[in-house]
């Protein structure tokens, strides 16, 4: 009885959700490209290995006749269980060939869902700031498979994977695109507009950054106010609303890090943005990281569009996110 026990207890830590915590293995799945009015998509398998918090192997898609395969590095940090996979060139979705296409260079950000029906690696693909104008984000969710366990086992070190598949793309030059079809890429600097502005920049991706962004979206979005503002640029000051009693947020804006981890006082937080006119709205979202000691997580947002002075109340919590949506006002058709 005593061995059978032992034996019953190796069963049951073996399916232990330690074993959760890793993301060598075979993942397939659709990347969707989001991009107003079209349906693009990647056919993807994800091949990882993993030695530590570092992970390596292939990104494998499909685009029109051609299969393409690309050696991929990154980490994997377990304590927030989202994979880091360093920027590795990509074919344009709306080149006409592989072969001929224009290659850019993205970034992947993935998080570890695991549940008793599947595992999956739920994330996105993003381009660089030099491309963001151009190159959409890439929305994947890839799904653990259990029956293709030999397409990950090679020797335990870390070196470039073997050519396996059809075509192997290594140190791909990126084209850039012709300067016409791309707006001037913002300047890691703050820069000094026009109206005497100064816009804040997005501060760049990492991987603390990235899971506060995958945590967002599965968080609800709650839309608190739609507005049209005349200006291209606009000024935003955020408060505690009510007694200071010690909320943190951050501000996302077009699901990008605008404003990191910050505490809500009688002082605002000041800060001054662009108005992307490429897209069909612009997002402002108010992430949550706590209660404060009088639950929700509550803001009064004043933002200024030229002269124009809007407020605007916003609500959040550990469930659902605040989202103010806005977009620059079309000019009426002259008569």
């Amino acid at each position: 009885m005593r061995r059978a026990g032992w034996l019953l207890f190796i069963v049951i830590c073996s399916h232990s959700p330690a074993f959760s915590q890793q993301v060598n293995g075979h993942w397939y799945g659709v990347g969707i490209v989001q991009y107003p009015r079209q349906s693009n998509s990647y056919l993807s398998e994800l091949i990882l290995r993993q030695q530590g918090s570092r992970v390596w192997g292939e990104f494998i898609y499909y685009f029109k006749d051609s299969v393409l395969t690309v050696p991929i590095r990154g980490q994997y940090d377990k304590s927030v269980r989202t994979v880091h996979l360093n920027p590795f060139p990509v074919v344009y979705f709306q080149s006409m060939s592989a072969s001929r296409g224009l290659y850019l260079k993205m970034e992947g950000y993935f998080k570890l869902v695991a549940s008793k029906a599947e595992s999956s690696l739920q994330g996105w693909l993003l381009s660089g700031a030099e491309y963001r104008y151009m190159a959409p984000d890439i929305k994947f969710k890839l799904v653990k498979s259990n029956d293709t366990l030999p397409l990950v086992k090679e020797p335990d070190i870390i070196e470039a994977p073997k050519e396996k598949r059809v075509q192997v793309f290594k140190n791909v030059p990126v084209t850039p695109p012709p300067p016409a079809l791309i707006p001037a890429a913002p300047s890691p600097l703050k820069v000094v507009t026009a109206p005497g502005l100064v816009i804040a920049p997005l501060l760049p991706p990492t991987t603390e950054r990235l899971a506060i962004v995958l945590t967002n979206r599965d968080r609800k979005q709650e839309v608190s106010k739609m507005l049209e503002v005349d200006n291209d640029e606009l000024r935003l000051e955020l408060y505690d609303n009510g007694q200071v009693d010690g909320d943190s947020i951050s501000l996302l804006l077009n699901n990008r890090m605008l404003v990191e981890k910050s505490m809500l006082d009688i002082a605002p937080i000041k800060v001054n943005i662009k108005v992307d006119t490429s897209l069909a709205y612009n997002e402002l979202a108010m992430y949550a990281y706590n209660l404060g000691n009088f639950p929700p997580n509550s803001a009064l947002l004043v933002l200024w569009d030229g002269k124009v002075r809007y407020e605007i109340f916003l609500n959040s919590d550990l469930n659902k996110t605040a989202i103010l949506r806005f977009r620059k006002k079309k000019k009426s058709p002259t008569p």
